[in-house]
């Protein structure tokens, strides 16, 4: 328990000084704190979404849907994979051009001015959605990050709520969406490594005593090379399915640098094994 309890700390410190220190590159105008100028480079903004998409969604909610109702909870992977894929290819662009054409700072803001419209009720509503929707979220996440804390340390649920709000709003008052995305970054190696740690150690756990105390039974067909094996070969062919998923970004966005597909192909991998 002391173990868990520094480890805690030292990454709940970590995260927090990178979001603070994103005050370093603040320009203090609306346009970088909401959208830092347009500077972010596509791997960032690819690790931000994957820590987006995959935290308390990932290690609260799908991994208890998959505990009560195994294996077809592999759809929800496979939709959530493909929207994402359809928004980046058939959104996301033409909404990126009309930000800029229009000067945009929100969502709402470009679709109220949409080809230099005036939809004041659009933005209205938008924003509307926009508190209901993200508010349902953020209660979301401050639930799994207090589900988490409630089982590992016995914390009651409030604590971990308030915990996790004031630091979100520490950071993000400091940095803007810059600190977000930092600490998003940050986050996403850190779920990447506990994700393959959780890949690797499970099949062991299997062949080992683990799943006689879990289940009341033997664990039998199984051996270590065989385990090995199952694992390395999962790894390789999630990364080849991802390749040319990769060079299709890599093509919609330019650029002469492959660079940045390492950790957007990496940070990928981790959910689908």
């Amino acid at each position: 328990m002391v173990i868990t309890i520094i480890s805690f700390c030292v990454f709940l410190g970590i995260f927090l000084f990178i979001g603070v220190l994103s005050v370093i590159k603040n320009r203090h105008t609306n346009l970088d704190y909401l959208l830092c100028e347009h500077t972010v480079r596509p791997w960032m903004v690819a690790l931000s979404a994957i820590a987006t998409n995959n935290s308390g969604y990932m290690f609260v909610a799908m991994i208890g849907y998959t505990y009560s109702y195994g294996l077809s909870s592999v759809w929800l992977a496979i939709g959530w994979i493909l929207g994402d894929l359809a928004a980046s290819f058939i959104v996301h662009p033409r909404l990126r051009e009309e930000t800029q054409k229009e000067h945009a700072l929100s969502f709402t803001e470009v679709l109220g001015s949409w080809r230099g419209t005036d939809f004041r009720y659009v933005r209205y509503l938008g924003g509307l959605l926009t508190l209901l929707f993200l508010g349902t979220y953020a209660a979301a996440q401050l639930g799994a990050g207090s589900k988490a804390l409630h089982v590992l340390f016995g914390w009651d649920y409030r604590v971990g709520a308030v915990l996790g709000s004031v630091i979100v709003l520490l950071y993000c008052f400091v940095g803007g969406i810059r600190a977000s995305i930092w600490t998003d970054i940050a986050q996403s190696f850190v779920m990447l490594a506990a994700m393959s740690v959780l890949a690797l150690s499970a099949p062991f756990f299997l062949v080992g005593h683990g799943y006689a105390r879990v289940t009341g039974h033997e664990a039998n067909g199984f051996s270590r090379p065989e385990v090995v094996a199952s694992v390395a070969a999962s790894w390789i062919a999630s990364l080849a399915a991802l390749i040319p998923v990769a060079l299709l970004i890599r093509r919609r966005l330019g650029g002469e640098n492959l660079a940045w597909l390492v950790p957007v192909l990496i940070a990928a991998a981790g959910p689908v094994i």
